[in-house]
């Protein structure tokens, strides 16, 4: 039977009175010498899962920041297959770190799903999130996911219908990514948080863990989920940043970003 790092991770942390804290990271920011060593960091900080982004040429979904590590990595030569190179070294170094791949539907459809299913089960990835494909048309990824035992995170729009609430609540068994605003990702300071609607109508139906993305970068912010009863929050933009401004300087670099990470993995339930 399949080891099932997500539940075992959140049950862990649960028992701790620990929120769940997920990073996103684009695969090979900011460089193939340094991604390992930057990935490690994430992990030693005390973050639950990894979130990791095949970079994509044109990723709709993202805001600048990320736009800017997609657009680094291709630069530099990486391809999906060096991704999934660097993501079975991980995965032999930190064997119960659970690991979800971000992409977008054209590079599932340009690999094939079923060798991209391989591709993942043989680096035992845990989850996938396909950002650009609503939930009515996932099912056929979703059939192939079952065979290779991998799960497939469904997204929760910040204003969905109670029939889409349930919908995405009826089709999740490891958790559901709430998004904290509409558009693109990215650090925004005005974020109206928390979604207090979408919580309670998500708790209406809800069996697995809530996790909020989009805009999480403050401890404010993480306070103010906590205390709406989010289970956990995935951060991405305000890591990229700080890869970003200080990408020539490494040591200063993994220092602030463990720093960082480890405050804001701390935080325990209200």
């Amino acid at each position: 039977m399949k080891l099932n790092r997500y539940r075992e991770a959140f049950y862990s942390l649960f028992r701790r009175y620990k929120t769940s804290f997920i990073v996103f990271n684009v695969i090979g920011e900011p460089n193939q010498n340094r991604y390992i060593k930057v990935v490690s960091n994430f992990i030693l900080s005390g973050i639950v899962a990894l979130e990791l982004g095949i970079p994509f040429s044109d990723p709709l979904a993202d805001g600048p920041t990320i736009q800017r590590a997609a657009f680094r990595v291709i630069n530099i030569g990486i391809k999906p297959f060096n991704c999934f190179k660097s993501l079975a070294v991980i995965r032999h170094r930190f064997p119960y770190i659970p690991i979800g791949l971000l992409m977008y539907s054209n590079l599932v459809f340009n690999i094939g799903i079923r060798t991209f299913c391989s591709y993942c089960s043989y680096i035992k990835a845990d989850s996938i999130i396909i950002v650009d494909m609503p939930l009515e048309e996932s099912r056929w990824v979703y059939r192939q996911l079952v065979i290779y035992l991998l799960y497939y995170i469904y997204i929760c729009p910040p204003l969905a219908s109670l029939s889409l609430l349930k919908k995405v609540v009826l089709c999740s068994s490891l958790y559901i990514y709430l998004l904290s605003k509409l558009g693109i990702t990215g650090i925004e300071a005005n974020l109206k948080l928390p979604l207090v609607n979408s919580v309670k109508g998500l708790g209406y139906y809800y069996s697995v863990p809530i996790l909020q993305g989009f805009g999480i970068f403050s401890y404010i912010q993480v306070v103010s989920l906590l205390k709406n009863k989010i289970s956990g929050f995935i951060a991405g933009s305000v890591v990229i940043n700080i890869i970003e401004n200080n990408i020539y300087d490494s040591l200063y670099m993994i220092n602030l970003l463990y720093l960082f990470l480890v405050k804001l993995s701390s935080y325990g339930f209200s």
